[in-house]
């Protein structure tokens, strides 16, 4: 009986001590809410459960969001929101538990691991330019988050693409603008989008000539003196650079001038049989005799947009004679008399502006030439011109001799600093007793002993206005608009 009693504590106590040393054992289960990849910005939440089929007494957990380690004690989930990138998310526990009446010894365990990645929908597109001269385009761009995606892409609301690679080349391309829409294919988000455009066409020239009659120029202050012609330009958008040249329009074979470079802020010229005065890109030069009279030419023009693309266009002109030296309407000043200035009293300086043939010019009916030069005409009723003259010289006086018989003077003059504009009408009533005289005005200006023995430059300006009694400009009237110096004597060259 002894030995069964000492057996049986023998055994019991085998029994305790055993249990004592026994490891806990559980198994750690990590969720996630939502699954899979997410967006920046978005809130997750980590929860976790330690399952045993012993009693867990205690619990001490620890989150690992890749290298960061977040004690969270017996807490059970976790919320967080985190920046954009790749992770690997588990749980570790130090837990012990306990059977029946005996505690198991501590023990730790590891969760299963959550791989996920938390991206942004953001897209930079890399194109630094977004105008081309090509049907074809390639569109860049990366995402913000800097990972590795998927994407799809669209072209103006058309059909969908989805691609691996960080751009799009779009093919055969029509003029004009095109938007295109990318997205990270597995976002949710809306696409971000380039708009870009595409012209692949040359500038186009609207080149017009100088005949009122022609091109629907009727309303315009627009220029041909028989000789002379004015030759202008429009382009249907905005150029960087332009160029024009002549050709033989009876022998095609025969250009005469290569393409001359010419400034783009200047569009138009004026021509004649003499000379051609070049508006370049490095100022002002001039091509001598190039036209004769009665022969037919081509002008060409031509334009490069901002892009490079090119345009041309060209027209038909041809110089006759209107009229010979005797019977030229033409307009220009004469400087009459100049006195220089003293201690005592202002210099003077008489100007004729004349204008003669410019009357019996108008009063013809028709001149009806080869265009651009040809024009129909009525009495004249209005000539506007302008003197320009040196800042240092100052309107005194303005008379307006009698110009036209028969006709009632209606005229008057703006005198600002360095310019006179002179306006002259002509209308139906009481005429001046004054004889007519081809004298548009008698104009003094004074000015101070700091002008004498200078040369000031004085000119008409090139914006004038001649029309007929039925308000239609009259053409073929050359106005000289060249600045001529006119020389202030000193007082001892005047004999003073």
């Amino acid at each position: 009986m002894k030995k069964f009693v000492l057996l049986f504590a023998l055994l019991l106590t085998l029994l305790l001590l055993t249990s004592c040393f026994k490891v806990s054992y559980a198994v750690l289960t990590l969720f996630m809410n939502p699954v899979g990849d997410i967006h920046d910005g978005t809130e997750v939440t980590f929860t976790w459960q330690l399952n045993s089929q012993d009693e867990v007494i205690s619990a001490n957990y620890t989150l690992h969001i890749g290298d960061l380690e977040v004690p969270l004690g017996s807490e059970t989930s976790y919320a967080t929101t985190l920046g954009t990138g790749d992770y690997e998310v588990w749980v570790t526990a130090n837990f012990q538990t306990r059977t029946g009446v005996f505690n198991l010894g501590p023990a730790s365990t590891e969760s299963n691991h959550q791989s996920f990645r938390v991206y942004s929908s953001g897209i930079n597109f890399l194109n630094a330019e977004n105008e081309y001269a090509s049907d074809e385009v390639i569109i860049e761009w990366e995402p913000v988050d800097g990972l590795t995606h998927s994407y799809i892409y669209s072209l103006d609301g058309g059909p969908e693409v989805e691609t691996a690679a960080c751009s799009a080349t779009l093919s055969d391309l029509s003029d004009g603008w095109h938007t295109l829409a990318v997205k990270i294919a597995e976002s949710g988000q809306l696409p971000a989008t380039f708009n870009f455009r595409v012209d692949t066409t040359g500038p186009s020239p609207m080149i017009y000539g100088s005949d009122r009659t022609a091109a629907a120029l009727a309303d315009g202050d627009i220029r041909p003196f028989g000789r002379y012609a004015y030759i202008g330009w429009q382009f249907n958008e905005p150029v960087s650079a332009v160029e024009i040249r002549f050709r033989d329009a009876e022998d095609l074979s025969t250009w005469l001038t290569d393409w001359i470079p010419w400034d783009p802020t200047v569009s138009g010229m004026l021509v004649n049989d003499e000379l051609v005065t070049l508006y370049t890109p490095d100022g002002i030069s001039y091509l001598d005799h190039l036209f004769e009279i009665g022969h037919s030419y081509l002008i060409y023009v031509s334009g490069y947009d901002e892009l490079g693309n090119w345009g041309y266009s060209y027209m038909t002109f041809r110089f006759d004679e209107r009229y010979g030296n005797t019977d030229k309407p033409e307009v220009y000043y004469l400087p009459f008399s100049i006195t220089p200035a003293s201690t005592d009293a202002s210099g003077t300086m008489e100007i004729y502006v004349v204008a003669p043939n410019v009357r019996d010019y108008a009063a013809e009916d028709i001149h009806n030439y080869y265009g651009p030069d040809t024009s129909y005409d009525a009495d004249l009723m209005y000539i506007q011109t302008t003197l320009l003259f040196d800042e240092g010289l100052e309107v005194e006086d303005v008379i307006f001799p009698d110009f036209i018989d028969d006709k009632k003077d209606l005229s008057g003059y703006v005198a600002d600093v360095g310019e006179l504009t002179l306006c002259r009408g002509f209308v139906n009533g009481e005429d001046e007793d004054e004889e007519q005289s081809d004298i548009l005005a008698v104009i003094t200006l004074k000015f101070g002993v700091d002008m004498n023995g200078t040369n000031p430059v004085i000119a008409i300006d090139d914006n004038y206005i001649i029309r007929d009694s039925n308000n239609r400009v009259i053409d073929g009237i050359v106005v000289d608009n060249f600045g001529y110096y006119v020389t202030i004597p000193a007082p001892e060259a005047a004999g003073m």
